[in-house]
């Protein structure tokens, strides 16, 4: 064999030995960045008792986390803070060998979350007198859980969302929690503000409502009680959410039966954000003083755009002169964008000052005189009666469109409905 092939074969094996070596590198640095702590929680048998003891076991600054909780009550009001990957699941059973998706079975009163990347997974969050679920400043994932039966003197008793990076709701139901502000004095008073979001109060962010169900939710506004007045001084807002300086996709869920007392806005209340409602239901939500009973939105600053695709609003209700479905005001200078196509809004109410006292209030469009025109493409709806701002379309209908049993939350279109077909 000559020199060169001696060299040659030489350069060839250093070469096989640094590939082999890359790949050992990778594996190692692989395994280190996938590195799993699992841990385990029961009522009863071995692992933590608790799930905080198991939070504050946990590597959470460092490792991806998953700890699974075994079923039963835990009276605990759950931290976690500076997660780098923390994933909590429910539904176990005690020998972690099977699990439910019966969100019912594993119940905490709260968890509080910041600075953290966090999944919570198949829970129910139930009687707690503070936030269902607190977050904050964190990219978050809630997965088939249930925040019910909260009472909170503040924002957002079933879910208060602040500063979050993402927040993503699936599959999961937010239903009869309460805000309250109420002060009893005899003295004059300043400022007194109301709560807002009775299901859920988001102030920043991206955030995806997916297969949701938001019900029966309440805020109620500030008022004096005296031995001569009770009158509100800042209501309320937002029955079933409040959005604030947010894009929130409302995809394939249903809001209805949450309620303002002695507040604005029943259903959705949302400021200076973009919000995109697809194939969603939003029905029998309600102002029981001033403003809307369905949706208000709100432009106010900033570009900002709604769109509505594929969905019905009805049955929703508002008393003082405002709107009973959808109002939609602008008052920013920018351009901004409305898209309301393929939708069925019929059959909101509003109780008025003047006669006829109870009527129909659809839709209403309205701009401060100094605010911008937006821009609109409003096709292919139902609409019963709108006012407000003049809007042309393509495809606009006005007629009953026959729901199946309004009554009884039916909203299918019955045969022979003039709404049948006519979508683009």
């Amino acid at each position: 064999m000559d020199t060169k092939s001696i060299s040659g074969s030489a350069k060839y094996l250093k070469l096989g030995v640094m590939f082999l070596f890359a790949v050992l590198v990778l594996i190692f640095l692989s395994s280190q960045a996938l590195a799993l702590t699992t841990l385990d929680v029961t009522t009863g048998g071995s692992g933590y008792n608790s799930i905080q003891d198991a939070v504050d076991a946990a590597p959470i600054t460092t490792d991806t986390v998953l700890i699974r909780v075994a079923q039963g009550h835990y009276n605990e009001y759950v931290e976690i803070n500076n997660a780098t990957s923390i994933t909590v699941e429910g539904g176990w059973n005690n020998a972690f060998t099977e699990r439910s998706d019966n969100s019912k079975t594993t119940v905490v009163s709260s968890f509080q979350i910041s600075n953290s990347t966090a999944t919570v997974d198949d829970f129910t969050a139930y009687g707690s007198d503070f936030n269902a679920f607190y977050l904050e400043n964190s990219n978050m994932i809630l997965r088939n859980i249930r925040a019910v039966n909260s009472y909170y003197n503040g924002n957002g008793p079933g879910i208060f969302a602040y500063d979050n990076k993402s927040l993503a709701v699936y599959d999961s139901v937010i239903a009869y929690n309460a805000g309250n502000t109420t002060f009893y004095l005899d003295g004059p008073i300043s400022e007194i503000a109301g709560g807002g979001g009775g299901g859920i109060y988001v102030s920043g962010g991206e955030v995806l409502l997916k297969d949701t169900s938001i019900h029966d939710n309440q805020i109620a506004g500030a008022a004096t009680l005296s031995t001569t007045i009770d009158i509100p001084v800042n209501p309320g807002i937002g029955g079933g959410l409040y959005l604030d300086d947010t894009t929130t996709t409302i995809d394939s869920s249903w809001i209805y039966g949450n309620g303002a007392q002695n507040g604005k806005y029943g259903g959705i209340y949302s400021n200076n954000s973009n919000l995109n409602i697809i194939n969603s239901m939003i029905y029998k939500n309600y102002a029981t003083k001033y403003s809307v009973g369905g949706l208000y939105y709100s432009f106010s600053s900033g570009k900002h755009g709604l769109s509505i695709i594929n969905s019905t609003f009805a049955n929703n209700f508002a008393e003082k002169d405002i709107n009973g479905g959808i109002k939609i005001h602008e008052s920013a200078s920018t351009t901004d964008t409305i898209k309301i196509r393929n939708n069925v809004i019929w059959g909101n109410w509003e109780d008025t000052t003047t006669a006829p006292f109870f009527q129909a209030s659809d839709l209403n469009i309205d701009k401060d005189s100094t605010a911008t025109t937006p821009i609109m493409d409003i096709s292919y709806n139902d609409i019963g009666r709108s006012t407000g701002m003049s809007f042309t379309g393509i495809g606009n209908i006005s007629a009953d469109p026959l729901y199946v049993d309004a009554v009884n939350n039916d909203y299918h279109l019955a045969t022979g409905s003039p709404a049948i077909d006519t979508a683009d």
